[in-house]
């Protein structure tokens, strides 16, 4: 018997009004049908509420939330609260999905495999028009969980954002898994390692279609600020001393310091842009954390590696913030 589980797809909201209709459409028009759509409102002040209630008295499987601005890990674990799929995907409502085929194709996956948790890449849409596309990725699935790991993280795959998976619910109900409320940022990536560590099994979805929208006016991306940066290095150091101390095996432990350092180096660049006085205070900070470069897995934590190794920190910060902004800007080849 083909196995066809309830969806729960969780969208928090928080003043989207000009990118809502599309990212709510890309879901619903999807070929796989029996799903529920959350969707959480965060305060909103525009139109936002209203199209999620005009939007609701047109489907049945749509559930409106409203509540005050608590920020996106509220909303998120307040609709994961109130979910009852068998699996659950997040979606960021200035986000949206691209061809309608594609929840289908996951359901699949799920019947072939069973998998905890099954990965997807995303599509980087610039204001300019500009998309960037992730290198080619294989399907794989019946592969071990390490494996799997080994192969997003080392091939610079390991993608961290609540939205680039569709993960079985139990794993997050029974585990007691919630995004960490008063994080501005960073959110994600502390939320993904107690995925990770508790999922069983692993599977890929060999086709990007979540188009990520980059330089929104009034985005986490285009306003980032102190309280970003901190959040960032909070949860490096949180978890660099866990995995330092944990009893995992020593390939998956390394794989997920591995992961870290990648992210020491994303911190490092993004210093670049603050006042020099904020910039050499987390330096010093970041300077207790240099150890874990050590376990760069990956072509591009082993060149911030090699850059720390051979500039030292601050040179290393000013080389990678070029990098960056080069990259805002939509440049493809750097």
């Amino acid at each position: 018997m083909i196995y066809t589980p309830l969806i729960s797809v969780i969208i928090p909201i928080y003043n989207v009004e000009l990118y809502l209709a599309q990212c709510l459409d890309s879901v619903l028009n999807q070929s796989y049908k029996h799903i529920e759509l959350i969707l959480v409102n965060d305060g909103s002040t525009d139109s936002s509420p209203q199209i999620c209630e005009n939007y609701a008295l047109n489907d049945s499987r749509i559930v409106v939330i409203h509540q005050e601005n608590c920020g996106v890990s509220s909303a998120r674990n307040y609709g994961t609260r109130l979910s009852s799929g068998d699996y659950i995907i997040y979606v960021d409502s200035d986000d949206y999905w691209r061809g309608e085929g594609n929840l289908l194709n996951i359901v699949q996956i799920i019947n072939d495999t069973n998998a905890d948790v099954v990965c997807f890449g995303a599509i980087l849409q610039y204001n300019n028009g500009t998309e960037i596309e992730p290198t080619e990725s294989p399907k794989i699935i019946g592969r071990s969980k390490l494996d799997i790991l080994a192969y997003l993280i080392k091939n610079a795959k390991f993608e961290v954002s609540a939205w680039s998976k569709v993960i079985k619910r139990d794993v997050i109900v029974e585990n007691n898994i919630e995004f960490e409320i008063g994080l501005v940022s960073a959110e994600d990536i502390d939320w993904n390692f107690s995925i990770f560590m508790c999922a069983e099994t692993l599977a890929i979805y060999d086709r990007p279609f979540y188009i990520y929208r980059q330089g929104r006016i009034g985005s986490v991306t285009t306003s980032l600020s102190v309280a970003n940066y901190g959040d960032l290095l909070h949860v490096i150091k949180k978890w660099r001393v866990y995995f330092l101390n944990s009893t995992l095996y020593r390939d998956e432990r390394e794989l997920y310091l591995g992961y870290l350092a990648y992210q020491l180096g994303v911190l490092i660049g993004l210093l670049s842009s603050v006042d020099y006085g904020i910039r050499t205070q987390f330096l010093k900070e970041i300077s207790e954390c240099t150890d874990i470069l050590k376990y760069s897995n990956n072509h591009k934590s082993r060149k911030v590696a090699s850059l720390y190794k051979f500039l030292g920190l601050e040179l290393t910060c000013k080389v990678l913030g070029l990098y960056v902004r080069l990259r805002a800007k939509g440049y493809k080849y750097i």
